[in-house]
């Protein structure tokens, strides 16, 4: 992706399942240190629950001190993971970099990001990229992967935030998810 890779300044809209794994594939390839998400509990198989979003979450976080903030709205099923084939959860809790403490996951009892009164989801990067979903639903969003300005504004309120919640662990390994 040469907007991701070469980090332009451009706004970009994008809509569906389809477009939103493609973005997120970008952010993850070219993000060096930082993600930061604010999504509702991340147990949707139609994106974040698909061998491919998991492959290119896992390989960034690959990289030496790249780190994952992960704020959730909600807390994911239970019941609903242990089902998955796929499981980003899994993937993280097993992963080095949460052994390490470089991924953290809080759940903020259902305070979200909001526009015009309703849910968003975010997510950026290094802050230079961005990714805004202001229709959850149809996953319709504007992202730019060359954009400090927005992003680091977009940071420090995500900071902000993630700061002031406590920390929830929404799942153990004795629970079964991992199973």
């Amino acid at each position: 992706m040469e907007y991701a890779e070469n980090h332009k300044d451009e706004i970009l809209h994008n809509r569906g399942n389809g477009h939103a794994l493609i973005i997120f594939q970008g952010i993850f390839k070219y993000a060096r240190k930082n993600i930061r998400v604010a999504a509702k509990d991340w147990s949707n198989t139609e994106l974040v629950n698909r061998p491919e979003f998991i492959e290119a979450l896992c390989e960034y976080l690959d990289r030496s001190g790249a780190e994952l903030k992960l704020l959730l709205s909600s807390e994911p099923s239970r019941v609903a993971l242990m089902r998955l084939k796929n499981n980003v959860f899994k993937a993280l809790f097993f992963h080095r970099a949460y052994g390490e403490g470089r991924v953290e996951i809080k759940v903020s009892d259902g305070k979200s990001f909001l526009k015009e009164g309703k849910p968003v989801h975010i997510c950026t990067a290094d802050t230079l990229m961005y990714r805004i979903e202001d229709d959850i639903e149809e996953r319709q969003a504007i992202c730019n992967f060359g954009d400090s300005k927005n992003t680091a504004s977009l940071e420090e309120r995500f900071d902000k935030i993630f700061q002031n919640t406590e920390i929830v662990r929404p799942f153990t390994l004795s629970e079964g998810l991992l199973s």
